[in-house]
């Protein structure tokens, strides 16, 4: 498998997560047949959909940066041919330079047995890049997961509410009355329309 292969068959899976993260977050109930985050050719693009991620959920400087720099990665493999080896995509410009320092700074342990200098072995970026996969999955699982519970959360707490209000009207009812209950409820729509 080459290496252009290779970043591009993981940057697909990272794909797949990101559109299934967006489906979740945007209450999408079948992501594949969505129009933006679908299989058709009018669905969004890879960075396009990671900067919605990043619209969407707070993530922190680090994170961006790690989900930037696949972004970038990815993209460089998949549209420019003379991109052939991470030493290639590295001398492209600053940004992509940046990202090399990065790798250092990420996964200092991959370079402990390698002097820095400038013809450092492929074989530790790509190991780089592997762990940015890795990283980039856990953010978006770690987004997903955290939103599952505060939607369990809000849906178990959705209904404590209800429960606790039944209980209120109907001993209110009991107590004064019809008309009682209903100005409870006006209350109620008044306050929640406030709110929003």
């Amino acid at each position: 498998m080459t290496l252009r292969h290779h970043i591009i068959d993981q940057s697909l899976e990272v794909e797949e997560l990101i559109s299934t993260t967006l489906g979740y977050l945007l209450n999408i109930e079948d992501w594949k047949k969505s129009t933006s985050f679908g299989y058709g050719s009018a669905s969004l693009a890879f960075s396009q959909k990671m900067n919605i991620i990043k619209d969407l959920v707070d993530v922190n400087s680090v994170e961006e940066k790690k989900l930037i720099s696949l972004v970038q990665i990815r993209n460089k493999f998949a549209h420019v041919k003379s991109v052939e080896t991470l030493e290639d995509f590295f001398s492209l410009g600053s940004s992509t330079e940046d990202i090399k320092k990065s790798f250092r700074k990420w996964y200092p342990d991959l370079f402990k047995n390698t002097e820095i200098k400038e013809d450092e072995p492929e074989d530790i970026y790509i190991q780089c890049f592997d762990r940015l996969i890795k990283d980039t999955t856990e953010i978006l699982n770690k987004i997903l997961s955290k939103r599952r519970v505060e939607n369990i959360l809000k849906d178990r707490l959705d209904k404590v509410n209800i429960e606790i209000l039944n209980n209120y009207m109907h001993r209110t009812y009991e107590e004064s009355g019809e008309k009682k209950v209903v100005e409870i409820i006006k209350d109620a729509i008044s306050q929640t329309s406030h709110k929003k």
